[in-house]
């Protein structure tokens, strides 16, 4: 299938995708492998955040320095996405070790 680039002053090229045929059951197999794994994601990220909420209603209150402390231990536990130093999202690291040689070698702060 052929489409023009809406831009006519700048571009105006012509170009195209493969369209392919595709039978309803395998679609449909598809849609719901899809969907499977977006639920599983979801409710891995929700446990998540559970275990977050609880571990805060557990702690009460801190002060600066140690509160800095436990986000540093959450994220090296596994419980925290993003670095608590530089803020910096670390989903894609594959293990423990990666998140800790992060953090050593942090230096930014939030």
């Amino acid at each position: 299938r052929k489409i023009k680039c809406c831009n006519k002053d700048k571009c105006g090229k012509e170009f195209g995708f493969w369209l392919f045929d595709v039978s309803e059951r395998v679609l449909q197999e598809l849609h719901k492998e899809v969907k499977d794994a977006q639920e599983r994601r979801m409710q891995r990220e929700e446990a998540k955040r559970r275990r977050t909420a609880a571990a805060l209603r557990r702690q009460g209150s801190m002060d600066a320095r140690a509160s800095a402390v436990h986000e540093e231990k959450l994220f090296l536990l596994g419980l925290r996405d993003a670095c608590p130093r530089c803020g910096e999202s670390l989903e894609g690291l594959p293990d423990e070790e990666a998140q800790r040689k992060h953090l050593m070698e942090c230096a930014d702060v939030v």
